[in-house]
């Protein structure tokens, strides 16, 4: 899927479980990730496995059911304009538009 390559994909609850298993499958086909889960050892594990196998990521602690935590400053560093697929494996209701 060249088509792909190069594209920016966000994924939620990315630790572990299937939202790993989804950020695997889009970083083998040369997506950049964005990725995103409240545990933070198990995801400096799951980073260091894909950087490991030359995957491109950036990852943010983040609690997504914290309203205040998903409106920090600092976890806004990705231009929407940029991104492509986004995967949320893990949620809160949300009751506005994003």
């Amino acid at each position: 899927m060249e088509e792909l390559r190069g594209k920016v994909a966000v994924i939620t609850g990315a630790a572990e479980g299937i939202g790993r298993a989804i950020a695997a499958k889009a970083g083998a086909l040369g997506m950049k990730l964005v990725l995103a889960d409240l545990n933070a050892a198990n995801m400096e594990a799951t980073v260091s496995d894909f950087t490991k196998g030359g995957i491109e990521v950036v990852w943010h602690q983040l609690d997504v059911a914290d309203e205040a935590e998903r409106s920090r400053p600092e976890d806004q560093r990705c231009d929407p304009a940029t991104l492509d697929p986004a995967t949320l494996m893990s949620g809160a209701a949300m009751r506005q538009a994003v």
